[in-house]
């Protein structure tokens, strides 16, 4: 009897220790399915934390641009904010918002080979770079074409063409992957303000410049197709009579007929009041400048991913009217009109052009770049004085008041009028959400269109 207790005892004891386990483990699973749910959740709300932020930069931006400013600055609200510092009140949960401006970057489409090797200290891979993305596959001094990346494995091809992302840029000789985006262990690490990783953060390929409208949204008068009263009537009440007259002058002794062509009894004046001219100049960018100004080549293309933008136009390429002359081969050549001071030309820079494009690409913005993107294409010191002045003083409001950095300025005026700008459109936006007390992440990186009326996202990744 007392044997049949022990095994009833033992048999229930292993029943209970069985009983116990399963008990244990089917808490364990319960307890892990709802951590793996609350962190779907926490998950959930990071990102939405971080669309949160992406959409306030937006609303900021535009608040901004409504506000009829002439310019972007590193410094400006929307560039690097959270929730706290704007007092936005959230449940549980921050978001952060960090900006880079394209800008604010080098063209890889557009740098001449002495931009590249100034902005990345190597001369082989400034030649890589002009190799890929020239026409031929003829290699030059220290370059490499598609025989070289042939031998590659996988084997592949130069582009030899445009650009088209600046991650390609890891496909040429001697660029890694450290070079171009920094240390590993930084990619997942929150920007800090102003930080340099890589070569991404200081080249790109998608930098674009309002020409045909002023930063309230009117139209700019032409100073070339414009009719006299068309400019009077624009910048009356912007500058004294005597000036607005000095531009009309200056452009009535600039203006050339296109001289006849073989077979041709004459050409008409390439100046017709109110009607649209192809441009005399390098579109975006001049060339043939004094020593000291490093200039863009102006043989480059249109820009490829939006529709409607014209790059910088190589002379020749319009046609017999070529051989006119307009007035104003940018605006730039209002340094050289008489009488016309600096405070005029100031006042009067955004609401005028000299250019047809609607859109030019690959001038640089002086109030958000860094000093090395800076000084590839212009004079190092010069740079500086830029660097110093926007830090001390404040933004420029327009490429004009570079008139007020330093008054040497004048002499390459017209040169560095083509290559910079202080507006831009296309940004790169880190959006960082937080959420729970173990900080759940959520980054949102999205490349961004802002020159219309509502954002256009040319790249977004989560992560």
């Amino acid at each position: 009897m007392n044997r049949r207790r022990g095994v009833a005892l033992v048999s229930v004891l292993w029943v209970l220790a069985i009983l116990s386990v399963m008990g244990l483990g089917f808490a364990m699973t319960v307890r892990v399915h709802g951590e793996l749910v609350d962190n779907r959740v926490l998950k959930a709300q990071a990102q939405g934390l971080a669309r949160t932020g992406m959409e306030m930069a937006f609303e900021l931006y535009y608040a901004g641009q409504a506000e009829g400013r002439t310019y972007n600055a590193s410094n400006d609200e929307w560039m690097a904010f959270s929730s706290e510092d704007i007092d936005h009140e959230l449940a549980d949960g921050t978001y952060s918002i960090r900006v880079v401006d394209e800008a604010g970057k080098l063209n890889v489409n557009l740098a001449e080979q002495e931009h590249l090797y100034a902005l990345i200290g190597d001369e082989d891979i400034a030649a890589a770079i002009m190799d890929w993305r020239d026409g031929d596959d003829d290699s030059s001094l220290g370059g490499a074409e598609s025989f070289y990346y042939e031998e590659s494995d996988p084997p592949y091809r130069a582009r030899n063409g445009r650009f088209r992302s600046i991650g390609e840029l890891a496909l040429v000789q001697g660029i890694t992957s450290e070079m171009l985006w920094g240390p590993d262990e930084d990619q997942y690490r929150e920007r800090r303000p102003e930080e340099i990783r890589g070569l991404a953060d200081l080249l790109t390929v998608i930098a674009i410049d309002s020409n045909h409208s002023s930063s309230t949204g009117n139209p700019r008068i032409n100073l070339n197709t414009a009719s006299e009263q068309e400019i009077e009537e624009a910048l009356s009440g912007v500058i004294a009579e005597g000036s607005i007259q000095s531009i009309i002058d200056y452009r009535r002794q600039r203006t050339t007929r296109a001289q006849p062509q073989d077979g041709q009894t004459g050409a008409p004046p390439l100046q017709i009041p109110g009607e649209l001219q192809p441009p005399t100049g390098g579109g975006g960018f001049g060339g043939g400048g004094p020593v000291g100004i490093r200039q863009f080549d102006p043989t480059q293309g249109g820009f490829d991913p939006t529709q409607g933008m014209e790059g910088p136009q190589q002379p020749g390429q319009a046609g017999e009217e070529e051989e006119a002359q307009q007035g104003f081969a940018s605006t730039g050549e209002l340094i050289n009109v008489p009488s016309l001071s600096d405070e005029d030309i100031q006042a009067i820079w955004d609401l005028v052009t000299a250019e047809s494009a609607g859109v030019i690409e690959g001038r640089i913005n002086i109030n958000t770049a860094p000093q090395e993107v800076l000084a590839s294409v212009i004079d190092a010191d010069l740079a500086q004085e830029i660097i110093e002045y926007r830090t001390s003083r404040g933004p420029l409001p327009t490429v004009a008041h570079l008139l007020s950095v330093d008054p040497s300025v004048r002499a390459n005026f017209v040169e560095l009028a083509n290559l910079l700008t202080t507006r831009s459109y296309v940004f790169t936006i880190e959006a960082t959400g937080r959420a729970g007390r173990d900080e759940i992440i959520h980054r949102i990186r999205a490349v961004v269109d802002l020159s219309g009326d509502e954002p256009n996202y040319l790249m977004i990744c989560h992560y």
